[in-house]
């Protein structure tokens, strides 16, 4: 655990953003800040796993008048890319590669694992 937070990567200041359609369909009576709309859950400081569906199986942030989907860098942050590595292919393209990935940090934790376990 790197003691990263979605506080930590999401940009509250993000404006250019689209507002899914019916919205409050898919988001728990209680407004959280971040949810999960495929589940209808709020999700308090960690993430769960990004979903290829960039409409509405990904995590949503809350903003002025409902809420937004994650943004690419987002996601990049999220999977533990660098920051612009999927920057030569469309957004819908990028959210379904970054859905679709592992997250490189814990695959390279899993694989320290395996390698010490055969020293």
């Amino acid at each position: 655990d790197k003691n990263i937070f979605l506080d930590d990567i999401i940009d509250h200041t993000y404006k250019d953003y689209r507002i899914p359609k019916n919205w409050h369909l898919r988001v728990p009576d209680n407004r959280p800040l971040y949810c999960d709309p495929y589940n209808k859950k709020g999700i308090s400081d960690k993430s769960t796993a990004l979903r290829t569906n960039v409409n509405n199986g990904n995590m949503w942030v809350r903003v002025d008048g409902g809420y937004r989907n994650l943004t690419v860098r987002e996601a990049e942050l999220l999977q533990t890319v660098p920051v612009g590595f999927t920057n030569i292919i469309s957004e819908s393209q990028a959210k379904k590669c970054l859905g679709n990935g592992w997250t490189v940090d814990v695959i390279a934790h899993i694989f320290r694992g395996l390698l010490n376990e055969n020293l």
